[in-house]
């Protein structure tokens, strides 16, 4: 599994959305998310085409 990322429209940082996906759910995705953002605290909207994947490292399976 995988954590998405976008960047912050406010500040340009990349952020986790809290969204967690493998690849092929990723792919399929065709809705518009939403999520608080870490950086600036409000909420954003991304589609698939603004986010990438992040492998979760040493995650618990």
């Amino acid at each position: 599994m995988a954590r998405v990322i976008t960047n912050c429209p406010k500040t340009g940082a990349p952020v986790p959305t809290g969204h967690v996906m493998n690849e092929n759910q990723f792919e399929a995705t065709t809705a518009r998310l939403a999520f608080r953002c870490s950086d600036c605290g409000e909420v954003h909207h991304f589609q698939k085409g603004e986010a990438w994947l992040k492998e979760m490292r040493g995650a618990l399976r």
